[in-house]
């Protein structure tokens, strides 16, 4: 048995930004969300546009923001658009469903995944992460990775 800070296991999963509910769910922050915005698919590179920046810090700044289809469209890499547009379906329906849980839930039993699987894997992470929680035997969360 491994004693260990909480905080320091599966750091990567965004558990750490999530809160509980009163059921132990756990409900998406707007920390979490800006994990989204860290990863390769949606992080600003030297080529980004202007318009592109300007969309990443105001989701930086307040990640719930409306962001028209009009502002998608103004963005010069077709690619970049399509991944806010899917990261940005996956974040209202998310936060639509309330819970990391729910909506999980919901896309699995509606039988219409419509969103890249890193959505799931990632949300699927978090949740195995908050399950093993009071685990200490590391090899039991090891497997559970």
């Amino acid at each position: 048995m491994i004693e260990r800070n909480p905080d320091t296991f599966w750091p990567s999963s965004g558990f750490c930004e999530l809160q509980r509910n009163e059921r132990g769910w756990l409900i998406p922050t707007d920390r979490y969300l800006r994990l989204y915005l860290q990863r390769p698919e949606l992080a600003l590179v030297d080529e980004s546009c202007a318009d592109e920046i300007a969309l990443h810090d105001r989701l930086k700044d307040k990640p719930r923001s409306q962001v028209t289809d009009a502002a998608l469209t103004a963005l010069q890499d077709t690619d970049v658009a399509a991944n806010y547009r899917h990261f940005l379906a996956f974040r209202d329906a998310l936060l639509a469903a309330g819970t990391l849980e729910a909506w999980y839930l919901a896309t699995i039993r509606s039988g219409q995944i419509n969103l890249p699987p890193l959505f799931i894997d990632l949300v699927v992470q978090a949740i195995l992460r908050s399950l093993l929680d009071d685990e200490r035997d590391a090899q039991v969360a090891r497997a559970g990775e």
